[in-house]
């Protein structure tokens, strides 16, 4: 169902435990009105806890007082999964104080392992990885002591040859910037630099029935 609301009375969707997906590329076409609905909605509720970002290219503009590094500096993220950490000035600290998990995956097997769970599949295949940090057999995806979740990616054979799958927790909640919505709620980015993941982001979230969030300019 499609509806027009505040960027607060969106927030308020998006319940304890839910895996977000934020589509940006870095601190372009980031939805930073909903990030920073969510910070207000943490400070006086407390809520929502326990949250897991996923973002393939991140999501940090490099303010430690705007965009998510208010409500993840506060205690409302226990799981980052991101491609970029370098625009996130007070979380990349918090991460090696090993305040909470946070994994670094190629961006684009975060692309593709998103696109998976639109289509039905738990992750994806690529060979990108292989012999680098990321690979399980080496260092793995974790970036501190805490992040030792070894599903996010294993090295496979398959047909004799060598692989590394790449899944990601099931993605609940979309956050998605655009340029306009119209009466059935399809999104233009008509004056966007890029859609990104858009539109696997709001299949992936279908797929899991989850809700996608949008901040637009017109409607």
């Amino acid at each position: 169902m499609y509806e027009i609301m505040t960027s607060d009375e969106a927030i308020r969707l998006i319940r304890d435990g839910d895996c977000i997906c934020v589509n940006s590329f870095v601190g372009i076409e980031n939805p930073v009105e909903l990030h920073e609905a969510l910070y207000r909605r943490y400070q006086k509720m407390q809520s929502p806890t326990h949250l897991t970002i996923v973002s393939s290219a991140g999501f940090g503009v490099w303010d430690t007082e705007h965009n998510a590094e208010g409500y993840i500096r506060d205690g409302a993220v226990d799981r980052l999964i991101c491609g970029h950490f370098g625009a996130m000035m007070s979380t990349k600290k918090l991460v090696l104080e090993d305040r909470f998990e946070a994994y670094n995956l190629p961006l684009g097997c975060i692309s593709h392992a998103i696109r998976a769970q639109a289509g039905g599949l738990s992750g994806a295949l690529s060979k990108v990885g292989l012999d680098i940090f990321v690979d399980p057999r080496l260092e793995g995806p974790g970036i501190n002591r805490v992040s030792i979740d070894d599903s996010l990616v294993k090295h496979v054979e398959v047909d004799g040859e060598e692989f590394l799958y790449y899944k990601l927790p099931k993605i609940t909640i979309a956050l998605i910037k655009g340029t306009a919505a119209d009466h059935k709620g399809n999104i233009t980015f008509d004056d966007m630099f890029m859609s990104g993941d858009a539109l696997s982001i709001c299949q992936a979230v279908k797929a899991n029935r989850g809700k996608v969030i949008v901040q637009v300019d017109s409607w």
